[in-house]
């Protein structure tokens, strides 16, 4: 929530600042509101010294260079529906990200509301929807299943189904994460024995389980040996 400027600061201090054979900078995200929430003619004001929600085409410059310099990007990208929801998708994978925490709306079609522009730019792109998008450049979408529930970013109805078995039914990378159970509390039993339950109740295979646990140690920026070493475990 601290804007571009802060975002440039901290971009361009991140590759320099690896002072050990151990990275300590491997990534570059961003997350809070990315747009109005459905019926609102405008953000909700931002916490003092934090500024509004804006688009993720704002930081795209940010992200090309944190790529040129070896960082992993990896930003929200349709944390919640909204009419910009699938567009900051498409831009995240335009900008060269990796890894985006949630981008439920990669399930969108024109039929569920899939902005026109939006459709436009998958077909200059090469792809008939962002699922097929994301399956072409590998990029895996974070799902949080307690979270996006809380938060109602997953309007099952809208799709047809559990987005997150319906993601995998579409050949997307997907790795379950539990965003941020210290927000959610105890009550809801947010944590990753939780999230995986949640999956299997909610059709995911239990083989389908171990990919998205696979994905997790294959996009991370762990060293190649340890990720053999853990997938082989």
């Amino acid at each position: 929530g601290g804007g571009p400027d802060l975002a440039v600061t901290a971009e361009r201090e991140a590759p320099p600042f690896q002072p050990t054979s151990v990275p300590l900078v491997v990534g570059f995200g961003l997350c809070s509101s990315e747009a109005p929430r459905p019926g609102q003619a405008k953000p909700p004001p931002a916490p003092p010294g934090l500024v509004e929600a804006q688009p993720g085409s704002v930081y795209s410059g940010l992200f090309r260079e944190a790529c040129k310099g070896g960082l992993c990007v990896c930003p929200h990208g349709g944390e919640e529906w909204h009419d910009m929801a699938a567009e900051n998708i498409v831009q995240a994978v335009e900008d060269g990200a990796t890894r985006i925490g949630h981008g439920i709306p990669a399930l969108a079609t024109p039929e569920t509301g899939l902005p026109a522009s939006v459709s436009e730019k998958l077909e200059a792109l090469g792809a008939s929807s962002i699922c097929e998008l994301l399956v072409q450049r590998g990029v895996a979408l974070e799902v949080c299943i307690t979270s996006n529930m809380l938060i109602k970013s997953t309007e099952y109805l809208r799709y047809g189904g559990p987005p997150g078995r319906l993601l995998l039914e579409q050949g997307v990378k997907v790795v379950l994460c539990s965003d941020d159970p210290g927000m959610w509390g105890d009550a809801e039993g947010t944590c990753m024995h939780r999230e995986c339950e949640r999956a299997l109740e909610a059709g995911v295979t239990r083989e389908q389980l171990g990919e998205c646990m696979a994905t997790a140690f294959d996009v991370s920026k762990a060293a190649p040996a340890d990720v053999r070493a853990q997938l082989a475990a």
